[in-house]
């Protein structure tokens, strides 16, 4: 997205907290690089100081963060869904790269050219089978949700012929690494065993709102600090909020799954076009 979108578009609805955390430490970094020493970044622009209601809503910001952050901390175990104190942010990362590299191996053998079996003619199915629908969406949902789709996955790499194919495709080791962080995922939440009925369940739902609302305000007063009169303004505007853009363009970049038609909505006999 262009930085001049920002003041029209809602925050990310796929955000969790660890990108709302991450993208407010992104710009917390080019307001460092911008106001410090040009030798130390001289691709940046480079001002004084902020203008007082960006600087406001900058303090703001990095408040609302840190309240966040502090709030996280303080959750017990259990109410973040972590029995026994495993850390879910790690199982998370874990899970999610497990899964980018096996879609990735998986991807590679789709492009074999010799004749050996399994090859390419067993890559392709499969990797329809896995993700043609939704891709890698899946690891950007709530860990809920992220348990659910990952739990079908793994039942079809489950299954003994998927399995063969795969060994033979020479990925035996990238499925390993998604058992063993699928597991992991599961047991970090919660989502796979028992959990007690009286157990005591804290959220941090009003340090996200706040934090949310202190970067909408952050972003729009500074898209508002730009002028078509003063060039270099916007070329600051842009360098600012550089860390938003490519969040929203991260996120919108994941796969969405493509609308069923029926004949109900479409009850002519021409080609139904692909969602764009």
């Amino acid at each position: 997205m262009d930085w001049k979108d920002i003041a029209t578009v809602e925050l990310p609805i796929g955000a969790q907290i660890g990108d709302l955390t991450g993208v407010v430490d992104q710009l917390e970094q080019q307001v460092k690089a911008a106001l410090g020493p040009r030798a130390t970044q001289p691709e940046a622009p480079h001002v004084k100081a902020l203008a007082p209601p960006v600087e406001d809503a900058f303090e703001a910001l990095l408040a609302a963060r840190d309240a966040l952050v502090a709030a996280e901390r303080k959750r017990p175990a259990v109410a973040s869904g972590a029995p026994g104190g495993r850390d879910t942010s790690a199982a998370n990362t874990s899970a999610d790269d497990a899964w980018r590299a096996f879609e990735k191996f998986l991807d590679a053998a789709r492009s074999l050219d010799d004749d050996l079996v399994p090859g390419r003619a067993e890559a392709e199915p499969l990797h329809a089978r896995l993700f043609a629908t939704d891709g890698l969406r899946f690891i950007n949902y709530r860990p809920r949700r992220q348990w659910d789709a990952a739990q079908r996955l793994v039942a079809i790499l489950h299954e003994p012929a998927v399995g063969d194919t795969v060994d033979g495709l020479g990925g035996g080791r990238f499925l390993k690494a998604v058992a063993r962080a699928h597991k992991e995922f599961g047991l970090a939440f919660g989502f796979s065993q028992a959990q007690p009925t009286d157990q005591s369940v804290t959220s941090t739902r009003a340090e996200q709102l706040v934090l949310q609302g202190a970067l909408r305000d952050y972003l729009l007063k500074v898209a508002a600090q730009a002028s078509a009169r003063r060039p270099e303004s916007g070329v600051l505007a842009r360098f600012l909020l550089q860390p938003y853009a490519s969040l929203v363009d991260d996120l919108a970049r994941a796969p969405r799954p493509a609308k069923a038609v029926t004949p109900a909505d479409d009850p002519s006999p021409k080609p139904v076009p692909s969602p764009a």
